[in-house]
Formats: C-alpha cells, structure tokens, sequence
C-alpha cells in the first residue's frame, strides 16, 4: 500500500514539475513587453508585434555594421521574393544605441526595405530577447520562437530560405 502511494506521489510531483517547467519554457519564448520607436517616432510596446496568426521573420541589425546592414538588405530580398508569397511577416529590429535615429528612415528608404522597423534606441529589447546584431528569430503563428540563427546570412540567401522553409514545413498546414 505504501509503495503505490508513494509512486502516486511521485508520479503527482513529476507532472507538477514537467508542467511547471513547460510554463516557464513558453514564457520566455514569448515576446517581452519593451518600449520600441518607429523611424516616425512613434512608441510602441513589443509585445504588439504580431505575424497576424501567421509566422514572423524578426531580423536584428546595426546601421553602424556595414555587414549587418547587407544582412538585412540580403534577408529582405528572400522575404520579398519566396517569403512574402507564403503570408510571412518580416520585421527589423536596430538596435543602434547612438542615441539619434534620425539616420535610419533615410537609410531605409534608399535601400527599398518596405516591412515594418522598430529602433530599440536602448537596448532594452535586444537584453531581454537574449541576442546581438545580427541576429534572426522565426516565431510560429502563435508567437513563441520557432527557430534561431546568430551571425550574418549574406551570400547563403537560399541557404536562408531553405532553413525557413524547414521550419514552416513543421507548422500545421493550415497556417504555413
């Protein structure tokens, strides 16, 4: 009688601690709540950023790194030609801590990139999402990661995409 109760309960303290786990593991998965500026000025909270219930491309930068600047140009030309068709969102987050963002819209115009940019203008964001530039994080339909990279991409774009592609093939169907 006693070896039962006390599988029982170690049976009980083992769920317990997986689901506890599990919770804490899809917290931090989760975007943090920082405040962002737009090249406009405007603030937003992160946690506002959405794929809209359909994968997000989310790519960090430096207009200050000249290879971090062509990595995001290199990853908006495969958004643009094999991502954009499968309902993938893509945003950029700069994380320059210059102190000035006057300099981005600028940039961003003269480079043709046309998704939505945040400036993390003290690096909150970027601290408490873990990364440095340049850095690239796919998160699912529901927000939560889905898959990593750190480092730059330029010169493997279809390196890129086919990791992507790797990734959305393991969502359910109805959402890739």
């Amino acid at each position: 009688m006693k070896k039962n109760k006390l599988r029982l309960i170690s049976l009980f303290t083992f769920i317990l601690m997986f689901l506890l786990v599990k919770s804490f593991y899809a917290q931090q998965n989760k975007l943090p709540s920082v405040n962002l500026k737009t090249p406009d000025g405007k603030s937003i909270d992160s946690r506002t950023i959405s794929g809209n219930g359909k994968p997000l491309l989310m790519v960090f930068w430096k207009t200050t790194e000249p290879r971090s600047c062509e990595n995001l140009k290199s990853l908006h030309e495969v958004f643009k030609d094999s991502l954009m068709p499968k309902n993938i969102k893509m945003v950029a987050i700069c994380v320059d801590e210059t102190g000035s963002s006057s300099h981005i819209k600028p940039y961003l115009a003269g480079q043709a990139i046309d998704i939505d940019v945040y400036i993390d203008t003290n690096g909150d964001f970027r601290r408490a999402m873990g990364v440095s530039a340049p850095y690239t994080i796919i998160f699912d339909h529901k927000m939560s990661v889905f898959c990593q990279h750190r480092g730059y991409c330029t010169g493997n774009q279809e390196l890129v995409c086919q990791e992507i592609n790797k990734c959305l093939d393991l969502l359910p169907k109805e959402i890739r």
